[in-house]
């Protein structure tokens, strides 16, 4: 079976260069590279910049990027994997359906979480001090006396001097 990654190396090899050369000449690192010639491109970027990758190594080993690129679709659409048996598709719709349903109590738990936190806060109990000062009197500590504040202007008539 045809894949990208043996005829971009089958090109490779057949017009000579080196793997390091396209590596050098392509600015691609060469672990990237060697991944795409072993047909490893789960481990790669994947996308347009697999895309940019194919393109760039067909223009330095030499060939047109029309076909790697097929290859490249046709294994991304799954046309070269065989078919899963009726089990593993039972078996991943169950583990999907578990997975709804822990999403679903984790989501449930996290708005509880913050109902009751947000119930706490403007209950009053988040450490603030909401007493205030009715009286209007002085505390003289040195002294340990209180006397009441007398309003400042002028001195009244009423009052001793």
């Amino acid at each position: 079976m045809e894949t990208v990654g043996r005829y971009l190396k089958a090109h490779r090899e057949k017009a000579g260069i080196k793997l390091e050369t396209v590596a050098y000449n392509t600015k691609i690192r060469l672990s990237i590279l060697q991944d795409l010639e072993n047909d490893k491109v789960e481990h790669l970027p994947q996308g347009v910049f697999l895309r940019g990758y194919v393109r760039a190594y067909s223009d330095a080993v030499g060939i047109r990027s029309d076909r790697p690129l097929e290859l490249l679709d046709m294994r991304s659409t799954g046309e070269t994997e065989t078919p899963a048996s009726p089990f593993e598709v039972e078996m991943a719709r169950a583990a999907e359906r578990s997975s709804s349903k822990l999403r679903f109590v984790a989501i449930v738990a996290a708005i509880l979480a913050l109902t009751v936190a947000g119930a706490w806060y403007f209950s009053g109990n988040a450490g603030s001090d909401t007493t205030q000062v009715s009286g209007a009197a002085n505390t003289d500590v040195d002294l340990g006396t209180t006397r009441a504040l007398t309003p400042l202007g002028p001195p009244s008539e009423a009052a001793p001097r």
